[in-house]
């Protein structure tokens, strides 16, 4: 009885002219079912970059090249004001120089580190905590040559020639840092602002002659040349540093990301000697 009923209508749907309103009354009877109906099945949500989640631990590692200044306006100070000759005991010089000023040494070179931190995501935007430990390897080195000559009384003069050195190393350093970013889907860029704490080993020399001069009219002619006491400082320390920086963070899979980050660090002085490193880097981490 179903099976002809059904036939019937499938006929009377079809038959010239009395198709379509009977399809149409037939579609205008049928509703879909609304959620909580039986029958309604939910369509899965659409994905899509905007999904990304960034939460979460992280780590990774990375290479990098770092340019490093070491200014040492003051690693000399005191330096001037003790000068004596390298007699037993050591005779003082019959005058005295003044602050001397170092020359800065610099370096650059290629190092390497490693990264590991934590995210949160809070609405549009990610922060978090990351710590970076950079193997350096940094050594900069200079020297800077003196020469004075004190005006001639009574016909002698006294003069000195000297080499002021100093040096600067730095194994390496780490930096714990805060990070905030606003991620656009699987691009995430940010900034940095953290604490740096390092290693150093500072050091200064000034070694050099004092001249003895007999003086007719413009003519000096040299009497004498006695080597000078050499005087050297060196200080082992760890020092303190900030650090500010920007990078941008890629994932290409959901667990594996990319990173390119520039970032600047200030360190405290180490006898009379400060190190501003200017480091940009490109590394692979693993999200968990």
């Amino acid at each position: 009885m179903r099976l002809a009923a059904r036939l019937t209508v499938l006929t009377v749907a079809l038959a010239p002219g009395a198709g379509y309103s009977a399809i149409g009354a037939l579609a205008a009877d049928y509703y879909p079912p609304v959620p909580g109906q039986s029958g309604y099945h939910a369509l899965p949500p659409a994905s899509g970059p905007q999904d990304f989640e960034w939460g979460g631990l992280y780590g990774g590692i990375y290479a990098s090249y770092t340019a490093a200044d070491f200014s040492a306006t003051d690693a000399g100070v005191g330096f001037g004001n003790n000068i004596t000759l390298a007699t037993t005991p050591p005779t003082p010089t019959t005058f005295s120089v003044g602050p001397i000023t170092f020359a800065g040494p610099s370096d650059s070179r290629a190092n390497f580190g490693a990264f590991a931190g934590v995210n949160w995501r809070w609405d549009d935007v990610v922060i978090g905590l990351e710590a970076d430990v950079n193997f350096a390897g940094l050594n900069g080195k200079s020297s800077t040559n003196y020469s004075q000559i004190e005006p001639p009384s009574s016909g002698v003069a006294y003069g000195i020639t000297a080499v002021g050195a100093n040096e600067y190393k730095m194994n390496g350093y780490g930096i714990l840092k805060a990070r905030a970013g606003m991620p656009i889907g699987r691009l995430l860029p940010y900034a940095t602002v953290g604490l740096a704490i390092g290693y150093a080993s500072a050091s200064a020399s000034f070694t050099g002659t004092q001249e003895t001069y007999s003086v007719a009219g413009n003519v000096y002619t040299v009497t004498a040349v006695d080597p000078l006491t050499p005087q050297y400082a060196k200080k082992d320390s760890w020092i303190l540093g900030a650090a500010l920086g920007a990078g941008l963070d890629y994932a290409i899979v959901d667990n594996v990301m990319l990173r390119a980050e520039y970032q600047f660090v200030a360190f405290d002085k180490i006898l009379g000697q400060q190190a501003t490193l200017n480091v940009v880097k490109a590394g692979i981490g693993v999200k968990y």
